[in-house]
């Protein structure tokens, strides 16, 4: 039995993962926080078409622990196989109104439990979900953006620290229609649209475009592909302009929390 380990695996792209690699035969973790019901109902109806899915909650935040997911994930199931790393949380916020809490609480969640997990769980193969927003600037995103960047450097220092028992890979995954981009600024629908229009394939990425890109990462047709950040963008990067992406005016107050 091959078993993979995916955070966030409540989210569309974690669900649209979990969903590819139950179809692949493999069992899943699946870890969640905040939409627990959400994760017992989708793994419920996978369940019910003969897939093996087991909701582990747990927080990967400094007060939650990774290491405790860990020790979940052994107890439970045994050894883990293969992670996707999917979790991430943050504050939209712009830079003026950025805390160095909440710096920290996004970077814990995105990139230090990913390096946690890698190295305790030593999987055969793994993959990290960056954003283009790590390298590109996008309205309101700094600390999810910081922690993203971090994430991709993970990616590629446990390539190669932890070679060749272990694969690691990131996907810097471009615009996704998701409740998270719409918080990305106030008028998030004209964002998406205009950011669709200046994509080549004239097409926002979806949950399953991601999917695809990780679930070849994670096999052995990947073999040979080892501390890459490979970009699932359309071509969007390539022609990221000022139009698309233009800042808005400070904030009078910063928005609430979104995770």
């Amino acid at each position: 039995m091959t078993w993979i380990l995916v955070t966030g695996g409540s989210s569309p792209i974690g669900q649209a993962i979990v969903t590819r690699m139950t179809n692949q035969g493999m069992s899943v973790v699946l870890q969640c926080n905040r939409h627990q019901s959400r994760a017992v109902e989708f793994a419920s109806e996978l369940s019910a078409r003969g897939k093996e899915v087991v909701v582990i909650r747990q927080r990967l935040d400094r007060s939650g622990d990774p290491l405790k997911l860990v020790q979940h994930c052994l107890v439970d199931v045994g050894p883990i196989d293969h992670i996707a790393h999917v979790a991430a949380t943050g504050v939209m916020r712009s830079a003026q109104d950025v805390k160095s809490k909440h710096l920290s609480w996004s970077a814990s969640v995105t990139a230090y439990a990913f390096v946690e997990l890698i190295v305790a769980l030593r999987p055969q193969s793994a993959v990290a979900i960056s954003s283009t927003g790590a390298t590109q600037v996008v309205p309101n995103y700094l600390p999810v953006a910081m922690a993203k960047s971090a994430l991709a450097t993970a990616v590629r220092y446990l390539a190669v620290e932890l070679a060749p028992e272990t694969r690691v890979n990131g996907i810097v995954a471009g615009l996704v229609r998701t409740p998270s981009a719409l918080l990305l600024k106030k008028d998030a629908g004209r964002l998406l649209e205009d950011a669709e229009q200046a994509t080549p394939m004239k097409r926002l990425v979806t949950p399953s475009d991601i999917a695809d890109v990780a679930a070849y990462l994670l096999s052995e047709q990947a073999s040979m592909i080892n501390g890459a950040n490979i970009d699932v963008d359309g071509g969007l990067s390539l022609r990221w302009n000022r139009e698309v992406h233009a800042p808005e005016p400070p904030r009078s107050s910063p928005p609430a929390l979104t995770t």
